[in-house]
């Protein structure tokens, strides 16, 4: 039997951000492009996973209510 060693990466949210920004064209550095095609092919080959912690959307919640106040 054959067992995949699956890494598991934790990114801090300024990295999905960037990440995000990149996604969506809003980022124009090639380096960020690079890299997010690189994870893209980790994760589409089962490779990584990149999974959200509940501290991420503590963040983000608490992020919010100060972005619209």
């Amino acid at each position: 039997m054959r067992y995949l060693c699956m890494q598991i990466v934790y990114l801090d949210k300024n990295k999905w951000i960037e990440l995000a920004q990149s996604a969506y064209g809003k980022n124009s550095s090639e380096q960020m492009s690079n890299i997010l095609t690189v994870l893209r092919e980790a994760r589409d080959l089962k490779q990584a996973c990149f999974p959200l912690s509940s501290g991420h959307y503590i963040e983000t919640h608490r992020s919010r209510k100060t972005d619209s106040a």
